[in-house]
């Protein structure tokens, strides 16, 4: 780089070292440091120059590497002075139709008088924006929403690709990869850096000493290089992180999901769980339900019977009354011993009828919820079977049984095992102890 500058210089008679900068004469003199990646600023950018100028009537370039694109639209920055005299900061375009953003400063540069002139570029706010600063005054900002500043052109101080030429002095040029702020342009007005200033690129001092090469200094860039590696490599690294989290992210909520899921699922179990416990009650109230219906319809079957007894029975009286009506239509005059013979038979009868109606009394009294227990319980037995158990849980023997059935005692004793045979009991098995257990 000192090489080619020193060649520059060499073979370049009208640009000269003054006591305090670089002189051009606006005769093809200029200073081209070449491409580099130092220069190819992509993102934020901040441009600076010192300039002393007497009145100009075309553009006068002090900094650029601007380039033309196959498009005609423009890549990269320019910083120089308009034919009006004002400082201009030009940054690439890349909408259609448009070269390049361009902003004027407000106060005149060429009076013969040494001004700063600062371009900043900050794509960092909500739109992308240009300012030109003189004198560390914010002179003039504008949007720039389509920016290219990034550019492979030759990097130069006193001309530009046009060939446009500066006339007049240059110093303190400074390159940085970052918007300074109004405060920081103020604050770096006047200042000599040394750099190792954050974000400065390059930094070309020209009236530090008396000779040539002293008065030139190029900040290294190699190390700045290298550390925006590293920072590119962190880049890469969070971004890799925030992946990882991303996708931990989304395995946690598909986690959860699932989780919501298995709970729902759960829940929905136990949900029916309930419902089948509950459809089970029901169905367990109805079968009770319908077993009272049954009980309730034996008792009505039961009292049924007993009306069919007692018309019977009446019946029977009738029956009873007539015969003694005829017994004594037979005995036209009637001897003692006829009357007799009829009192006997009418005591003989009421006796009978007396002790049957004791013994239904007791069996009555024990029917209903013992028969209907026998019943649910051995749906086998018969009417019969049914009466006959009454009389005998409640210890009537067997001659009290037949009184009450108009039977032989040895045909209850006959029925009596046969109910034993329909309760499975063996010989030996007591019928009475067995009968017990369904009086409630």
């Amino acid at each position: 780089m000192l090489q080619k500058l020193a060649f520059i210089f060499l073979f370049l008679p009208f640009l000269s070292f003054g006591q305090k900068a670089l002189t051009f004469d606006d005769s093809n003199n200029y200073v081209d440091f070449g491409k580099s990646e130092a220069f190819a600023i992509a993102g934020n950018l901040t441009v600076q120059a010192k300039l002393k100028s007497t009145m100009v009537i075309d553009y006068s370039p002090l900094v650029s590497n601007l380039i033309e694109t196959e498009t005609l639209n423009l890549n990269g920055y320019w910083l120089g002075i308009d034919t009006s005299g004002r400082a201009l900061f030009s940054i690439g375009c890349s909408n259609p139709g448009e070269v390049s953003y361009d902003i004027l400063g407000t106060s005149l540069v060429d009076d013969e008088k040494w001004h700063q002139v600062s371009g900043v570029v900050n794509i960092n706010s909500g739109t992308p924006n240009a300012m030109i600063y003189v004198d560390g005054v914010l002179e003039n900002t504008i949007p720039i929403p389509n920016p290219i500043i990034f550019s492979t052109g030759t990097f130069s101080i006193g001309t530009d690709t046009w060939s446009y030429y500066h006339q007049g002095g240059l110093d303190d040029i400074r390159l940085w990869d970052r918007a300074l702020t109004s405060s920081e342009v103020s604050q770096y007005l006047g200042s000599n850096l040394i750099g190792n200033e954050n974000g400065l690129v390059a930094l070309y001092q020209f009236g530090l000493g008396t000779g040539k090469y002293k008065e030139f200094l190029h900040v290294n860039w190699e190390g700045r290089k290298v550390m925006k590696q590293k920072l590119r490599e962190i880049e890469k690294e969070k971004e890799q992180a925030n992946k990882e989290t991303e996708r931990a992210e989304k395995l946690l909520i598909i986690v959860g999901l699932v989780a919501v899921s298995i709970i729902i699922s759960l829940l929905f179990i136990r949900f029916r769980s309930v419902q089948m416990k509950k459809a089970l009650l029901r169905q367990e109230s109805l079968d009770a339900a319908k077993k009272e219906q049954e009980i309730l319809e034996l008792k009505v079957e039961e009292e049924n019977k007993n009306v069919q007894l007692l018309s019977l029975e009446l019946n029977a009286k009738k029956e009873y009354s007539r015969a003694i009506l005829e017994r004594i239509k037979q005995e036209e005059i009637l001897s003692e011993k006829g009357m007799k013979a009829i009192e006997f038979f009418i005591k003989n009868e009421l006796d009978l009828k007396s002790t049957r109606v004791q013994l239904q009394n007791r069996v009555g009294n024990i029917k209903g919820d013992f028969h209907n227990a026998l019943k649910i319980k051995h749906p086998n037995l018969s009417d019969s079977d049914l009466n006959l158990a009454a009389m005998i849980v409640m210890r009537m023997s067997n001659k009290e049984i037949a009184i009450s059935k108009n039977m032989t005692a040895q045909t209850i004793r006959t029925t009596k095992h046969r109910l034993k045979q329909k309760f499975g009991l063996s010989k030996d098995e007591d019928l009475s102890e067995f009968l017990n257990q369904y009086l409630s």
